[in-house]
């Protein structure tokens, strides 16, 4: 569930997503930017790469694989 999205600047969003840690069920925080999308479970510490495509019909599709903890 999408908890709060926050506009950084023009280019850079970040949003929260409830239950989505692959780990632990935690909250993600995802930070969408040029430089491409990460995510971090503040709870399990557990950092991610999410894969992000845009389907016209459902909207966007975020795929996630763990890539470390911190």
């Amino acid at each position: 569930m999408l908890n709060d999205v926050r506009v950084i600047n023009e280019t850079t969003a970040e949003l929260q997503l409830t239950g989505a840690c692959l780990v632990c069920e935690g909250t993600l925080e995802l930070r969408f930017s040029p430089d491409g999308a990460r995510a971090f479970c503040a709870t399990c510490h557990t950092i991610v790469t999410p894969r992000v495509r845009r389907h016209p019909h459902r909207g966007l599709a975020i795929e996630f694989r763990a890539v470390g903890l911190a």
